[in-house]
């Protein structure tokens, strides 16, 4: 295939940056998640059904599963998170075609490496969930998705674990370039 140079792979006249890549395939995994998650709630619809006759089935929403029904929150947030992280990719693209380093604007630059930018991105978003269950477990028999199976503290333990999981991870992923044209 070609050969590896610290955490990059040589094809040809490329070099394709391996930490970049994993953060992208990680990303789009969670990103994919999610997606299929809030297509699966769209009940009786054709959509509904692709879902349910492929393996989009263990991502899908699934009422009388207690794992499923409880625990897949815990990728609520990152989901959310790794869609961010392609946003500030772009806003921050800061390399030109030939791998040169351009400038950018100072109202574009991100730093997911300081631990306070990532405390308060993870905080607004977890917030954000806080009234969903609220008005979940009040209002049982009109809101949908709820199931008999569901646990408010499970569901705000899971919650709480994919935000801390995020904080901590977020300080990895990478804005370097992905592929290098080598001369």
């Amino acid at each position: 295939m070609g050969e590896s140079v610290n955490n990059n792979i040589k094809i040809g006249n490329i070099q394709i940056n391996i930490k970049v890549l994993s953060a992208f395939i990680i990303c789009s995994f969670l990103i994919f998640a999610g997606i299929v998650r809030i297509l699966s709630y769209l009940r009786e619809s054709f959509i509904s059904q692709i879902i349910e006759d492929t393996f989009l089935y263990y991502f899908a929403y699934h009422p009388k599963s207690y794992f499923n029904v409880n625990f897949f929150k815990i990728l609520a947030t990152p989901s959310i998170i790794a869609f961010i992280y392609f946003i500030f990719r772009g806003l921050n693209d800061k390399y030109d075609d030939d791998g040169r380093q351009k400038k950018i604007d100072e109202w574009r630059k991100v730093n997911f490496n300081s631990g306070i930018f990532r405390f308060w991105l993870v905080l607004m978003i977890s917030l954000c969930w806080i009234p969903i269950e609220v008005i979940k477990f009040h209002f049982k028999d009109t809101f949908y998705p709820f199931s008999t199976l569901e646990d408010p503290l499970v569901n705000l333990i899971a919650l709480t674990a994919g935000g801390i999981l995020c904080y901590f991870l977020m300080k990895y992923l990478p804005f370097n370039q992905l592929i290098t044209k080598l001369k």
